[in-house]
């Protein structure tokens, strides 16, 4: 909601720190679903952040009251983005205060789930964005780099096992000719 003065509130609160602040420049309701969900990965994929901002009803289509939240925008780019790195840590906010729509994006790997709430005291919102932030920044500088390890190691036994499938062929195929 860049138009709604969410890109300016983001760059004010990220001016004076070392975080690199990057909206999506993706205008979410100009995007066929499936196009903006391609589009928001590939733009992790590329900026490779270790923290992302993410709102739950991106797409028109998310707004009814018969979308489940696992068909939610927000919740289909969640699991893109911790397929690409389960370390990069997500905070959900959103102005959805359902129970259903916290537990899903807790279950798909959300760090925390920040509510817009217009009645909540702008101070204390702050405070947690920030909180939820520091902690999610720190988290990720270990798990992003565990990730990246563990494909690593998931690559090379797949390569090694490939290679051992062949050599069991090969000495089947030798043991059937003696």
């Amino acid at each position: 909601e860049a138009i709604k003065g969410w890109k300016n509130f983001y760059e004010s609160f990220f001016k004076n720190s070392n975080v690199k602040f990057e909206d999506s420049g993706i205008e979410f309701k100009n995007e066929e679903k499936d196009d903006l969900i391609a589009r928001v990965e590939s733009k992790v994929k590329v900026f490779n952040p270790d923290v992302v901002l993410l709102d739950l009803r991106l797409h028109d289509s998310d707004f009814g009251d018969e979308v489940e939240p696992k068909n939610l925008t927000g919740i289909q780019i969640l699991e893109n983005i911790k397929e690409i790195n389960s370390g990069i840590q997500v905070i959900i906010i959103t102005a959805s205060n359902k129970a259903w729509n916290f537990n899903i994006a807790k279950q798909k790997g959300a760090f925390d789930f920040i509510i817009k709430d217009g009645n909540e005291n702008p101070q204390k919102a702050i405070e947690k964005l920030k909180l939820s932030i520091e902690i999610s920044a720190t988290r990720a500088k270990y798990l992003k780099n565990i990730d990246q390890k563990i494909t690593s190691f998931k690559n090379y036994i797949k390569i090694n096992n490939h290679f051992d499938d062949k050599d069991d062929e090969n000495k089947t195929q030798q043991d059937q000719k003696e």
